[in-house]
């Protein structure tokens, strides 16, 4: 009877067991670029963003935060047009300019990332004779 309820307990609580070997290729670009990095005396956040800014997900969120930064400018000149009190669109508008320039620096960290990456080419490898 006792084997009987172990099986049973067994068989309810199975999983497939999930290959992890995949997760160390995961890895692999990450180290290369940083080796290559350091190397070339880069930053490795600069590099890491300086990659994602080449990525079709850093522009959707780049045109995203950009139609933010819009939609914020659209709400202060609203406010205005609905004849709101002077107070409450200066405060609203301070609110509004400091999210902005947050957002702003956002794009522009990865934006300079990638310029520092653009300036500082590559060096050729040691041991490598340059062909005449």
């Amino acid at each position: 009877m006792k084997r009987q309820q172990k099986n049973r307990y067994q068989m309810n609580n199975k999983q497939a067991t999930r290959p992890d070997y995949f997760n160390d290729f995961r890895k692999l670009r990450s180290l290369k670029t940083d080796e290559e990095a350091k190397e070339r005396g880069i930053d490795p956040e600069d590099n890491e963003l300086a990659f994602m800014s080449e990525t079709r997900g850093w522009q959707i969120l780049k045109e995203y935060i950009q139609a933010e930064i819009k939609e914020l400018s659209n709400i202060t000149q609203k406010q205005m047009e609905d004849g709101k009190p002077f107070e409450e669109i200066g405060r609203n508008a301070v609110v509004s300019q400091l999210t902005k320039d947050l957002l702003n620096r956002i794009l522009l960290k990865v934006s300079d990332a990638k310029e520092a990456i653009e300036r500082n080419p590559a060096k050729p490898k040691k041991g490598r004779k340059a062909r005449t």
